[in-house]
């Protein structure tokens, strides 16, 4: 897909959240223990993704890439 994209000047990332605080996910939910004891910090997420969201967008050059803002889910 990038390479299929890049031409137009689109580049392709992913920002792969963990369990995150919502209104349909909340903290303290039925499912909220279970995805919690699956991260490594023991907690839900709040507002880790914009950090991340707002570096790849902002670079012409990062392409393929994906940033996991997990509490470690995927370590």
């Amino acid at each position: 897909m990038t390479k299929a994209l890049a031409p137009r000047g689109v580049t392709v990332n992913l920002v792969h959240p963990g369990p995150t605080d919502t209104d349909m996910n909340p903290a303290d939910g039925p499912f909220a223990d279970d995805q919690k004891s699956l991260t490594s910090v023991g907690r839900y997420g709040e507002y880790a993704l914009a950090g991340p969201a707002r570096y790849v967008t902002a670079s012409a050059t990062l392409t393929a890439a994906t940033f996991s803002v997990d509490g470690g889910h995927a370590a």
